[in-house]
């Protein structure tokens, strides 16, 4: 039995904590595991809401002794109810998670293993979805971190403001390197960090997408594991092709990034074409993003084929993906993208932008890959006419789906640990 410390930033219904909750329910009949979180006070972490909601069964006692709770972060958090200019937010990001970091560091002679799961680049320190720094081996250090670590990746986000790199802005992710220097050597000062490379370490990314990125930046060996996907839930679910309806269902809270107003025209230029299709929006409103919201809405009020289902619950997303032929993703450079999978395993055919790993998801089949409005139609196109077609790609589709699966992920998981 390895006893094992899992580290999260914090606890929501997204895919960090997913990824997350999968690492652990693998993990936690065979090893003493405990789950290090950095939640602000007035966040609840609500296990159940959480377990339904990813199809998981976490035991909450998993939080043990190392439930922490930072101060700055309650900032953060309350700072998030209100309107602030996005780097101030970053910064208080920044420092909240360094001090995350100190308290990570003070437990790490505990336990055997360290998993990270969340992105580090918050803290602005050379790795990718961890909090941890590397193993400190110069002789003026005082703070040596020998405990193995595996930095499970899912944001390809570059940390020091001397090694920026373009994918920044080409991932679709926080410009870190705006903020103050002031904000970076508080966090060093933090934080006992330096840049070489940690060979207790072990970096694994999400997708081939985010491997190769952070490959590029660091030079540092990384390698992919899929998160897992709960194929099975479907299985019993999926309705025949031939009595599906022959619309779209695309998923995710209603914001700029998932860009739901780029799927409503899709559909609206497809319907301008002959084609009878709709449309269904799943997904909550943020608060962040409420003139988007409203914007969507409007569009939902203000036609019969574009439908807002709001949050689904766990078994009324899966009837309503398995009762529809087609998937629409919007999100650019989306790093691998459970929904899509979750389409895949329901045998839907879904269309995704032409970047990420999300194309891998869909087999970088050239038809389920788009690079802009009229490309998405177009390809719908060719699909929706040629029922051999259909046929052909949802057969290859579901013969990958076991590459992402659950049993995938804990052989893949254990293979690394033991």
């Amino acid at each position: 039995m390895v006893n094992i410390l899992v580290a999260i930033s914090s606890l929501k219904l997204d895919g960090h904590t997913s990824v997350c909750f999968e690492i652990v329910e693998a993990l936690q009949d065979d090893h003493h595991v405990d789950l290090l979180v950095n939640q602000a006070n007035g966040e609840e972490i609500d296990f159940q809401a959480l377990n339904d909601s990813f199809g998981t069964n976490v035991r909450q006692e998993v939080l043990s002794d190392n439930y922490t709770v930072s101060k700055l972060n309650s900032l953060r958090w309350t700072l998030g109810k209100i309107p602030v200019p996005d780097k101030v937010d970053l910064a208080i990001t920044k420092v909240s998670n360094a001090i995350f970091v100190r308290e990570y560091q003070s437990v790490l002679k505990n336990y055997d293993l360290v998993i990270d799961t969340e992105r580090g680049p918050h803290i602005g320190f050379r790795h990718i979805y961890s909090t941890l720094p590397y193993d400190s081996t110069d002789e003026e250090s005082t703070n040596h971190l020998s405990t193995p670590t595996i930095q499970y990746s899912n944001t390809p986000i570059i940390y020091y403001r001397h090694n920026a790199y373009k994918i920044t802005r080409e991932s679709n992710v926080p410009d870190y390197f705006g903020i103050p220097d002031f904000v970076d050597w508080l966090c060093r000062k933090l934080v006992d960090v330096n840049e070489r490379k940690d060979p207790n370490s072990t970096f694994v990314a999400n997708s081939d997408f985010t491997a190769k990125r952070f490959e590029e930046a660091h030079n540092i060996p990384t390698e992919t594991i899929y998160p897992p996907v709960n194929i099975g839930k479907f299985e019993t679910e999926r309705v025949p092709w031939d009595q599906r309806e022959d619309g779209f269902v695309t998923v995710g809270r209603l914001s700029p990034r998932k860009n739901q107003l780029k799927s409503i025209q899709a559909v609206e230029e497809m319907r301008d074409r002959g084609y009878d299709v709709h449309l269904h929006i799943v997904g909550d409103t943020d608060e962040r993003y409420t003139d988007f919201a409203d914007q969507v809405l409007k569009k939902c009020e203000d036609t019969d084929y574009v439908t807002y289902e709001g949050r689904l619950s766990d078994k009324e997303l899966v009837a309503i993906l398995c009762e529809h032929k087609f998937g629409i993703h919007t999100t650019e450079h989306e790093r691998f993208g459970i929904v899509i999978g979750e389409m895949v395993a329901a045998g839907m055919i879904p269309f995704v932008p032409n970047s990420g790993g999300q194309t891998e998801v869909v087999n970088q089949i050239p038809e389920l890959t788009y690079d802009d409005t009229d490309d998405l139609i177009d390809n719908f196109e060719r699909v929706y006419t040629n029922l051999h077609r259909q046929e052909r790609i949802r057969e290859i589709l579901m013969s990958s789906a076991e590459r992402y699966s659950k049993d995938t992920f804990a052989n893949n998981l254990y293979s690394l640990i033991e």
